[in-house]
């Protein structure tokens, strides 16, 4: 069973708090992407 937990009483490294800041922001500029672009992310993930 997972234990519901309060992210305010973690302590979160702030360059992990930059990176999910910046996740957070893109999810929410485009939440349900197309295919063709959820393609085209995966042949850019590939490329890497």
């Amino acid at each position: 069973m997972n234990v519901p937990v309060n992210f305010r009483s973690v302590d979160i490294p702030a360059e992990l708090q930059s990176c999910f800041a910046t996740q957070r922001a893109a999810y929410l500029a485009a939440p349900e992407p197309s295919y063709d672009q959820r393609i085209a992310d995966l042949k850019t993930l590939g490329n890497s």
